[in-house]
């Protein structure tokens, strides 16, 4: 198994409809929630340097 070096593991509680949002996108999009988590906060941050 190859590890990426450019990641970092996390540990996190959702609430359980944030949970099932993510999920749906995630799987509506062929990604892992995981995955689909980081697109999200990476649009966010996109976002924000916008401001």
């Amino acid at each position: 198994m190859v590890r990426q070096t450019n990641k970092e593991k996390l540990s996190i509680t959702l609430d359980v409809d944030v949970f099932e949002f993510v999920s749906k996108a995630a799987a509506e999009d062929d990604r892992s929630v995981s995955s689909m988590i980081n697109v999200i906060l990476r649009n966010a941050m996109k976002d924000s340097k916008k401001d």
